[in-house]
């Protein structure tokens, strides 16, 4: 009882539309993980564009330079200006409609510069992109909420909330999370196994696969 309320919790803190899109991960490197591998397995093919930022922290380049590898995506990023801001005319020029995602920082953990997600989100919808926020170094400063941001994903990670180590939060649009495949397999992310054949659980539970972190989640609705 105390997991899933804190999974409530987060789904108000964060303006989720409803619990059942608040996926619990490790952190924000594992949220990032998840959705690029998913999307990799079900909606990127060879040549298909994604574009990310030359300020993303290490664990929004290193799973797109993945599927580069695997899958045979192009990559692009888009550069920043002298005073350390995204180039506007990079938005249009690369985000085209080629692109599937568009994954940027919502606030730098270099930099700090804070990004107009909502912005990159409209040129990236009317594209027809996908976008992913890695909201690591803002949600402990601003306030974010998934529905203003105009995103479709948001990873973020506890301790930078002063929560406990280990814990974070994937949102995910319900739409988008119900098409998903699972990230692993296991435990408490199925419905039915057979020899032959299996059938996984609805989201969350389907990006949740064996022992949850309850005490992290706890932890973390504490924080909140």
């Amino acid at each position: 009882a105390r997991y899933e309320g804190a999974r409530e919790h987060a789904a108000r803190f964060f303006g989720a539309g409803s619990a059942e899109e608040v996926v619990f991960v490790r952190g924000t490197t594992e949220g990032l993980n998840l959705v690029a591998s998913t999307l990799g397995e079900s909606r990127l093919a060879r040549g298909d564009r994604v574009v990310a930022t030359v300020m993303e922290h290490h664990s929004n380049i290193v799973p797109w330079q993945r599927l580069r590898e695997l899958r045979g995506i192009d990559l692009q990023f888009i550069d920043i200006t002298d005073d350390g801001r995204l180039r506007a005319d990079d938005w249009e020029r690369l985000i085209d409609p080629r692109t599937r995602v568009v994954t940027v920082t919502h606030a730098s953990n270099v930099l700090g510069t804070v990004n107009p997600i909502r912005e990159i989100a409209e040129i990236a919808h009317d594209r027809g992109a996908l976008v992913v926020v890695d909201a690591a170094q803002s949600a402990p400063h601003l306030r974010v909420d998934v529905g203003r941001l105009g995103a479709d994903f948001v990873a973020l990670s506890g301790h930078k909330m002063l929560g406990p180590m280990g814990i974070g939060v994937l949102w995910g649009r319900a739409e988008l999370l119900r098409a998903l495949p699972p990230y692993m397999g296991g435990g408490e992310m199925i419905r039915e196994v057979h020899q032959q054949s299996v059938s996984f659980a609805e989201p969350p539970a389907r990006f949740e696969a064996g022992t949850p972190n309850v005490a992290g989640a706890v932890g973390l609705d504490a924080a909140l």
